[in-house]
């Protein structure tokens, strides 16, 4: 016969393993992750649960025992009543209001005070001076105002442009003194007619150490540059001259305008000169190579004529050398053949220079004795 303390643990065991059954299919059918979430994961069924609206208390007339905050004071103002607080004896006199804030403070608060004694404030004037202080210069309330002030000041025209005139010289010397320029003595009408009547002209100094000096526009290119601001366009200007007589020069000018380039390279070709002791007065004393950049330049001396590339013969007749053959090897644009040919004359060396280096004579003595030098 089976205890009832018997029936007792065998329901109870019973009942045990149907719990952890439980408990097991649970805890395998629930996702675990593999990582413990960060502090800012909010699940999606949180965020979709609704919070309960609060209904807000309406803002009404507070109960007179209510004491959360203290009542705000009530100001009657029909008995308050707005009075000058300055006495007549301590206002500034015009001396005080001159030495305490400036002459032109001081002067516009008396002119102010006038008006107001007298009963003469206008508003529209006010807003129209206004008008000419915040007004561009030149505009139609600049001159109004200014014609007004004038008026004002000066009821007499004479007076006005008399006024006008002071003004603008004042201005003037103030803006010559801020240049700061040199002191020099006014041309006056008889020192013109001087110089005509004895006909002395200014004679450039290239021009008078060397002789005449003639020039050639050999290129003028149009040139763009980028920028910011967008494509910059320019003109480029290659000029080469010479006085016929060994002197010559190149210049390269850059401007806005064609003609503006062009005198800037003729004032360059003038002031970057070079200088060649021709042989007999027409010809090399020996064969000469110029290079500028991938250019080659060969100047080969001989005694029947000038001939070879078309812009090495120009730049030498412009020396006055008349016996060459020029030939150019190379990238031959016009700039670097002009300063090859040029690099290639600054080595030319004459007879005297070669025979100093040499130390021997030019000619022997008996020669000398014979010709008689």
């Amino acid at each position: 016969m089976i205890s009832r303390f018997a029936l007792l643990a065998t329901r109870k065991s019973a009942t045990a393993e149907c719990v952890s059954s439980l408990r097991s299919f649970s805890n395998a059918n629930k996702f675990r992750p593999r990582r413990r979430p960060g502090k800012n994961y909010n699940a999606a069924g949180k965020s979709a649960i609704k919070k309960p609206h609060h209904k807000q208390r309406s803002r009404g007339k507070k109960e007179p025992n209510d004491v959360s905050t203290a009542p705000r004071p009530t100001i009657d103002f029909s008995n308050i009543k707005i009075t000058d607080v300055v006495d007549e004896g301590d206002e500034y006199t015009a001396e005080e209001l001159i030495a305490e804030f400036g002459p032109l403070a001081g002067g516009a608060l008396n002119m102010e005070r006038r008006e107001i004694e007298s009963g003469e404030l206008d508003i529209e004037a006010q807003l129209k001076m206004m008008d000419y202080f915040t007004s561009a210069p030149g505009s139609t309330e600049d001159l109004v105002a200014e014609r007004r002030i004038l008026a004002m000041e000066t009821p007499d025209e004479q007076e006005r442009l008399a006024l006008i005139q002071e003004i603008d010289r004042l201005v003037e010397e103030e803006r010559l003194r801020d240049m700061d320029l040199p002191h020099t003595e006014p041309i006056t009408l008889e020192d013109l007619e001087k110089e005509q009547n004895t006909g002395s002209t200014e004679v450039p100094h290239n021009q008078l150490a060397h002789g005449e000096w003639g020039e050639m526009l050999i290129r003028t290119d149009r040139v763009c540059k980028m920028w910011r601001g967008g494509r910059i366009e320019s003109y480029r200007a290659l000029v080469v001259g010479g006085n016929l007589r060994g002197c010559g020069g190149f210049g390269i000018g850059k401007s806005f305008e064609p003609e503006d380039a062009v005198a800037i390279a003729s004032r360059m070709a003038k002031r970057n000169i070079f200088f060649v002791d021709r042989y007999r007065n027409k010809g090399l004393t020996r064969d000469l190579t110029g290079r500028q950049n991938s250019c080659k330049v060969y100047l080969r001396a001989t005694d029947n004529g000038l001939r070879g590339n078309p812009l090495c013969c120009e730049i030498l007749k412009f020396f006055g050398i008349t016996n060459v053959v020029a030939k150019a090897h190379g990238n031959r644009n016009h700039y670097n053949v002009c300063r090859a040919t040029y690099k290639a004359l600054q080595t030319h060396e004459s007879l005297d220079d070669i025979a100093m280096k040499r130390g021997l004579r030019l000619v022997n003595l008996q020669k000398a004795k014979r010709l008689q030098i």
